[in-house]
């Protein structure tokens, strides 16, 4: 199967879901799909984070669990500050995908953070203190009867302010 970049075009640059977001740089890709940097357009702009993930290749119980997953990610994303926004969920028929927004956080992920700043390598305690706090919105989710699958660093995002999100 082909990784999700071969099966786009190029998205930099295009304005998507009704002209509301503008898709700029590349940023990652996984298994799924390819996120990019992106902004609203209109008097206020604003970044966000832009996941695109193709529908060709997609079984439908593949559909179906991303939907589920991104319905209750809205959910319990007021329930700790350490969970992530997801601002929207679309269904492109044109482009042939499906994308979410979510709020851009601008110091990468967890990964990035622990293994390539020199300010954080070797930190114990920077590392403790984020993962108490990833630790507190997963008891969070829990005690709503919520749980997160594919918990690793990769998948942990840090926003500008310091904050660990998942």
């Amino acid at each position: 199967m082909s990784s999700a970049v071969d099966r786009l075009p190029n998205m930099e640059g295009r304005l998507i879901c009704d002209g509301k977001i503008r898709i700029g740089s590349y940023v990652a890709h996984g298994g799924w799909g390819v996120v990019y940097k992106g902004e609203t357009v209109g008097p206020v702009t604003a970044p966000v984070a832009v996941k695109i993930i193709p529908r060709q290749g997609l079984k439908p119980h593949q559909l179906r669990l991303l939907e589920n997953e991104v319905y209750y990610h809205q959910k319990v994303s007021q329930v700790h500050k350490s969970i992530l926004d997801i601002h929207g969920f679309y269904d492109d028929e044109e482009l042939g995908a499906l994308i979410i927004i979510s709020e851009y956080c601008s110091e990468g992920d967890m990964f990035k953070t622990i293994f390539t700043y020199e300010d954080t390598i070797g930190e114990t305690n920077y590392i403790k203190n984020q993962f108490i706090q990833i630790l507190d919105a997963l008891q969070a989710i829990h005690d709503i009867g919520i749980f997160r699958r594919d918990l690793k660093p990769d998948n942990i995002f840090i926003r500008g302010d310091g904050t660990p999100v998942i």
